[in-house]
This record gives structure tokens, C-alpha cells and sequence, in this order.
């Protein structure tokens, strides 16, 4: 018996041997052509990508034996959700705001090559929306195989005339999950204030660093890492402010949705964004109507809900016990105040009109809490008026 079972693996051995040789091969020809496949962002309308971004500031003191870092840091939250609608690329992205500010709503166009810019319904322009300092768009993506390549790309926090960059990009490993790094050395511009063109100051970015990987089975970007020297130019001793801020974003979920869900996905974001135009356009009357008719037709995502629920509170805003607002103006007539009131709705707040005596002031509110960033980008908004915080302030 023994000796039949050996003469039947000597007969066998080597089919059996050419098998495994022939699985191994083709197992490392696979993994070869994974490892090699472009990157390329493409998904089917109806999807939906989630991302988390934390954004780390923290002060760099200046002292005799140079730069060093203040222990306490500030850390803001951000939900990013990329809606694809087209065939085309055409997609929506929905950012989510940590504290009390509304979510904003773009119109983007989403290229296969990475690139994400604005779309405007009438214009596609040459760069995309910022989440604080973010921007898709720094994640630049191969144009094929390549290992290091000079990738032209349009970063839109610097000013215009500073933001477009040449970044000497290198695939740092290669695989299924390409990473990718690149380096720049400083952006600099001088920034003049909207509201007081008189006073401008010098603004720097400095030691760039962007790492990032891409996921080519899924066509998404799965994680990024930028650092940088962010500094400002200041009035007080010693005349300027420096800050070493750490941006990490994450992928949370990559969701897709058969025809019926998509039709559906198109026709709530596009009524949403009705109504970011119609603000931008000036129709308050045409916003409050419009609002009122959408009640419930986000229903199904519930980040799209949410906003549609934001923008309806914004807009029907008044003061309530126990809450807390900033007074950012006071002025004489109300049309005046209507125009502030609405351009804090734009920015992404709630905002209602107090009648005191002759005079009509101007609240963002109200907020259950009192939020440092809140008085933070009043104080930006309208530098002149010196907006601070109240406590239940009458109608």
C-alpha cells in the first residue's frame, strides 16, 4: 500500500508542483497589477463619502533660545460629506461645523484626477472650497504610474494671485494604498481687511508638509496628514504671532445608492442649493418661501436634513430665556439692519433684529452657550462695532 501511494506521487508531483507555481504566479501578477493601478477618483452618482477633519493649533512662543511650543492647543471638529450626483463629476460637498454655525452647502465638480473646484451653476471655476486652511485639492493625485512628478495645483486660502502652487510630489510606497508627499517652502502675502482697506498686515505659511494615501480600490483619498507655520502679522510686542497647525483627515464611510436613491440624493441637494443662491442673489422673501416648501424633503439623509433644518432656524432666529447672543451693530433705520442680519445668515448664522428705543440693533444668536469662535468671527466680521456677548437680551 505504501508503496502504491509513493508511485502515485511520483506520477503526480509534477502536475501538482507546476499547480502551485502556477497559483503563485498568478497570485503575484494580480498583486502587481493592484499595486499598479491608477489612481483614479471615480464613483457612481448616488454615492456618498464621509470624512472627519481635525484641524490642531498651537502657539509658538519666542524667546531667547528660539522657537518653542505653548503646551495648550486648540482642536475644531469638521464632518465632510461628498455627495456624486453626475456621470460628469458633478457633485455637492456638505461641510458640518463644530459649535453652533450652519453647515455650508458647494457645488462642485469632481474630477477623476482629484480635483475638486467650485461650480458656481453658470461657471466652473479654477479652484475649490477651504474647511479652515483644508483643501482637497492639495492632495494632488498621479497622472498615471509615476513615482515623482511636478503637479500645478490651485490652493484657495492664500489670495488668489498666491495660491497657485508647483508642489514636487513623490510616491513615498507604492501598493493597493499609494502614499504620496510633497513639500513647500512659504506662502506669503499681505492681507488687507474688507472693511478697512487702510490696514493690512503680512500673513506667511511656512514649512509646508503634505502625506496623504489614496485607496485605488475604492477611488477615495483614506487619509492625510498637513503641517505647517502659520504666522500673522500683530500690533502688540513682538509684532507678530505664530501658530504650528496639524490638519489630519480620516475617511469615515463610503456609502452607494441604486438609481431611485439617486434621483432622490439630486433633487434634495439641488433644492438646497436653490437656496444658498437665492440668498447670494438677495431674495429673502423667495428664501423664506422656498424654506417653507422644502420642510421634509431631505428626509433619508440626515446630514442633509440637519442643514435644511439649520437654514430654517437661522432665518426664523429670536431671542429665547436662557440663551445668549453677541450684538454685532447698532444702526438707525432697519433696512439697514435686514442687510446685516441676512449677511450673518450667509455666514452661516442665526440672526434676528432688536428694536431699542430709536435705534435697531443686530444679534447673532441665539446660542444656548456662549462659543469662543462664535465672538471670534463676529469680531472679524465687524472689526468697527466691537461685538460682544448678552445674555437674554430682549426683543
Amino acid at each position: 500500500m505504501t508503496t502504491g501511494r509513493w508511485i502515485l506521487l511520483q506520477r503526480y508531483a509534477p502536475q501538482v508542483v507546476m499547480a502551485m507555481v502556477l497559483a503563485v504566479g498568478l497570485a503575484g501578477v494580480v498583486a502587481f497589477y493592484v499595486a499598479l493601478r491608477p489612481c483614479v477618483v471615480e464613483h457612481q452618482p448616488g454615492a456618498r463619502l464621509s470624512y472627519v477633519l481635525r484641524s490642531e493649533l498651537q502657539s509658538v512662543s519666542h524667546g531667547d533660545e528660539g522657537e518653542g511650543l505653548l503646551p495648550q492647543s486648540r482642536f475644531t471638529h469638521y464632518r465632510i460629506h461628498l455627495y456624486m450626483l453626475g456621470l460628469d463629476g458633478e457633485a455637492a460637498l456638505l461641510v458640518e461645523y463644530d459649535g453652533p454655525r450652519r453647515p455650508s452647502l458647494y457645488q462642485v465638480m469632481v474630477s477623476r484626477d482629484g480635483r475638486v473646484r467650485l461650480h458656481d451653476g453658470t461657471r466652473l471655476h479654477d479652484y475649490g472650497p477651504t474647511v479652515g486652511y483644508f483643501d482637497f485639492n492639495l492632495l494632488t493625485l498621479p497622472p498615471g504610474l509615476d513615482q515623482y512628478w511636478h503637479a500645478a495645483l490651485r490652493y484657495a486660502y492664500p489670495p488668489p494671485e498666491h495660491g497657485s502652487l508647483t508642489a514636487h510630489v513623490q510616491r513615498t510606497q507604492n501598493g493597493a494604498r499609494p502614499r504620496f508627499r510633497w513639500q513647500y517652502p512659504a506662502i506669503e502675502w499681505i492681507d488687507r481687511h474688507p472693511e478697512m482697506p487702510s490696514e493690512q498686515r503680512y500673513v506667511q505659511m511656512r514649512d509646508l508638509d503634505v502625506r496623504y494615501r489614496f485607496d485605488t480600490r475604492s477611488g477615495v483619498w483614506s487619509d492625510a496628514r498637513i503641517r505647517f507655520i502659520a504666522g500673522v502679522e500683530v500690533d502688540n510686542d513682538p509684532g507678530y504671532r505664530h501658530e504650528r497647525v496639524e490638519l489630519q483627515l480620516d475617511l469615515l464611510d463610503v456609502r452607494s445608492g441604486n438609481e431611485q436613491q439617486r434621483h432622490r440624493l439630486q433633487a434634495q441637494v439641488r433644492a438646497l442649493q436653490a437656496v444658498e443662491a437665492m440668498l447670494v442673489q438677495g431674495d429673502r422673501q423667495g428664501v423664506m418661501q422656498r424654506l417653507r416648501e422644502l420642510r421634509g424633503i431631505a428626509q433619508g439623509d440626515p446630514f442633509l436634513d440637519a442643514l435644511l433644518h439649520h437654514w430654517y432656524e437661522d432665518v426664523t432666529a429670536s431671542p429665547q430665556a436662557q440663551s445668549h447672543a453677541v450684538q454685532v451693530a447698532t444702526v438707525r433705520s432697519r433696512g439697514a439692519a435686514e442687510d446685516i442680519r441676512w449677511s450673518l445668515i450667509a455666514d452661516g448664522y442665526p440672526a434676528y433684529i432688536s428694536q431699542q428705543s430709536e435705534r435697531m440693533v443686530v444679534f447673532a444668536g441665539p446660542f444656548k452657550e456662549r462659543d469662543a469662535q462664535v465672538l471670534s468671527d463676529m469680531q472679524r466680521l465687524f472689526p468697527r462695532n466691537r461685538p460682544f456677548w448678552q445674555s437674554t437680551p430682549s426683543r
